[in-house]
């Protein structure tokens, strides 16, 4: 574990009430979870935002493109489809305020729902500033532009450049591994992270 000493949020400077792990820990199979990165955080940057982590997690597994033989993918589906779809999940419910669900003739539930932009973007604005500060040792004050690649029809390919530099960092890296660059174009630091080796995100620090 590789942990960060402070006694102030990561995030916001409030006072530490536990440690959150970087990307959450439900993203990581059993076996997978060498050598995790936790920072300080409060309440809000933490446990408070644990839905936003299961709307992630679920979002991954379900749009994956190759999930047959990836028991990491596979991991990951069978957690997602437990909060789904257990009757009384906080997750359950607040999703089910934003989307469809059908039973097919087999009285299998399908949930369809839009894409929460909104949800995608506090996930990976918190990330990126926890990792920002596992690496400084600080916070940091400004302001973060999210580049949602995996989604995004037309991307600059020297955003996507930035994925082939060799410093990569990360212990569990066919989970989750990100790479840090000090200063590129307008951006005063930029860090593109990769989860399950096809979700590919990258975040700009103004």
């Amino acid at each position: 574990m590789q942990n960060d000493k402070s006694n102030g949020c990561y995030f916001c400077n409030a006072k530490k009430t536990s440690m959150e792990h970087l990307p959450p820990k439900c993203f990581f199979p059993k076996g997978k979870r060498n050598n995790l990165i936790t920072v300080p955080s409060c309440d809000e940057h933490n446990s408070s935002k644990s839905m936003n982590d299961e709307y992630i997690k679920t979002l991954f597994a379900n749009a994956s493109e190759k999930i047959e033989n990836d028991s990491s993918l596979i991991s990951l589906l069978e957690s997602s489809h437990r909060a789904m779809f257990e009757r009384k999940s906080r997750f359950r419910h607040a999703i089910l305020n934003q989307a469809k669900i059908c039973i097919e003739p087999s009285g299998k539930e399908v949930v369809y729902a839009k894409v929460c932009i909104k949800r995608i973007h506090e996930f990976f604005n918190c990330l990126s500033r926890g990792l920002f500060f596992h690496q400084h040792k600080k916070r940091f004050e400004g302001k973060t532009k999210i580049h949602i690649h995996f989604l995004e029809k037309d991307t600059d390919q020297n955003i996507l450049n930035l994925f082939n530099q060799p410093d990569i960092s990360g212990d569990n890296r066919d989970i989750f591994y990100y790479i840090c660059t000090p200063q590129f174009g307008d951006y005063r630091y930029f860090i593109s992270m990769c989860f399950l080796n096809q979700f590919k995100v990258s975040v700009g620090f103004l």
